[in-house]
């Protein structure tokens, strides 16, 4: 706003300079207000930065007088810093020492004289790149992947798209019905973005490339990822089931009440399934030897020396039973 009046030329702000970005805790920045002034309004001549919604000034200027900070940007600039060495142009510009996120937002410079006054408005980021960017896959399915992109402690809120590229030299297009999840902690934004797709419908040499970038400034930066579809061997191989109540088909059981097993399982996470084809075999017999069974997948046991243990007290209880007849034999002979 210019107020003038008729036949006079009033203070009239000619430039603002206010960077549009910033990087958080960079070296000092520099806003800066040009104005144009009378002669005969030097003497009344303020100089005023207002911040974002605050009523009152964060900074003020009179020429003769030491500059004056205010509110948020108190102990943050420079006040001996100096625009110009015209004496009514000298404190005019604020030099922010070490720009931080809650500095970003808008300034509005305001130049005052007895008569008239001017104002211009600047908005100013002040942005944090990106702790981690990924971009990654898994295989939900045989047949489908997921391609997700990840980025963390970042600030402001950023922008992530993914695009596919079919082959070197083939085209580039945006996937379409991705997924955004955000959340914030400590003043920083994490965001994941992702995308389920079918094998069958991807070329041969995949590429995914994943963009991020921060509104309002030049903060760019690229993630790339290549993917064959198809199945390979860590992807198709589903976890193992630790359940053994779930599945008894893999456990062995000789008719003899024995239990063969392939010599070459020494260790639980061999299963029975991976060795069944294999010809060098031994039978676990009926002893006392506690040799393990293993089930499929689970890397749990069952002793076959078990048997042999529950048969063991069978005997024992039938040999109490007959010495107990015995001894009541005796005594109905003795003293019936």
């Amino acid at each position: 706003m210019s107020l003038q009046f008729k036949g006079v030329r009033g203070v009239s702000i000619t430039s603002i300079r206010v960077p549009p970005a910033v990087e958080n805790g960079s070296a000092a920045v520099v806003l800066d207000c040009e104005y144009s002034l009378a002669a005969h309004e030097k003497q009344g001549l303020v100089v005023q930065w207002f911040f974002r919604d605050h009523p009152v000034p964060v900074y003020q200027w009179i020429p003769g007088k030491r500059p004056q900070d205010n509110g948020p940007l108190k102990g943050r600039l420079n006040l001996e810093y100096r625009a110009s060495e015209d004496p009514y142009h000298r404190h005019r510009a604020l030099e922010i020492v070490k720009p931080s996120t809650d500095l970003g937002g808008d300034y509005r410079c305001k130049v005052a004289t007895f008569d008239n006054e001017d104002t211009q408005n600047a908005h100013m980021v002040v942005y944090v790149p990106a702790a981690t960017f990924t971009v990654g896959k898994t295989k939900p399915t045989i047949s489908t992947v997921n391609v997700t992109c990840q980025v963390e402690g970042i600030y402001p809120l950023p922008q992530l798209e993914l695009i596919q590229e079919d082959g070197p030299h083939g085209s580039r297009m945006a996937v379409k019905e991705t997924t955004l999840f955000v959340s914030s902690r400590d003043g920083r934004y994490d965001a994941t973005l992702y995308r389920v797709l079918e094998d069958k419908h991807l070329p041969v040499d995949t590429v995914f490339e994943c963009l991020l970038s921060l509104p309002a400034t030049e903060y760019q930066t690229v993630q790339k990822l290549s993917y064959q579809p198809g199945v390979t061997v860590s992807d198709a191989i589903p976890p193992p089931d630790n359940d053994i109540d779930k599945d008894h088909s893999h456990i062995w059981m000789s008719s003899g009440g024995g239990t063969s097993i392939p010599s070459s399982v020494s260790a639980p996470q061999h299963s029975l399934d991976s060795v069944v084809s294999s010809s060098d075999e031994q039978t676990l017999q009926n002893d006392s030897k506690s040799t393990d069974m293993w089930q499929s997948g689970t890397g749990r046991g069952i002793r076959a020396h078990e048997t042999n243990i529950e048969n063991g007290a069978n005997n024992y209880f039938r040999l109490r039973i007959l010495e107990l007849l015995l001894a009541v034999v005796i005594v109905v002979k003795y003293f019936g």
